[in-house]
């Protein structure tokens, strides 16, 4: 099964301002289990690679947020998520996607 995690930055990730929940660590985790990750985020495209490069994290993707629709056309998977703290990301007619509030605390053990 291929699984797709976009993470939005700020708000989200440990590094991000404000900081979030999602910490490295833990995304080096799905990474490591194969999964297919990158960012997408507000900040501009240049400042997300710079964050992954600075963790020496090589992504597969990084894409402003209204562009989230063309990481699925670009990537196969079974499942999409994105975790962010909007709920405006609605899931597209392709397979489901779902949004991962990272407010929530169960959605750790996700990870």
């Amino acid at each position: 099964m291929v699984i797709l995690i976009s993470s939005d930055i700020d708000g989200s990730l440990d590094v991000g301002d404000p900081p979030g929940v999602l910490t490295i660590e833990m995304v080096r985790r799905v990474q490591q289990k194969g999964f297919l990750i990158g960012s997408c985020s507000d900040r501009p495209l240049s400042g997300q690679r710079a964050i992954w490069e600075q963790y020496n994290i090589p992504v597969d993707f990084v894409v402003s947020k209204h562009m989230l629709p063309d990481v699925e056309a670009k990537f196969e998977a079974d499942v999409y998520y994105h975790i962010g703290d909007r709920e405006d990301l609605v899931p597209s007619g392709r397979p489901p996607r779902e949004v991962i509030k990272v407010l929530a605390p169960c959605h750790r053990g996700f990870i």
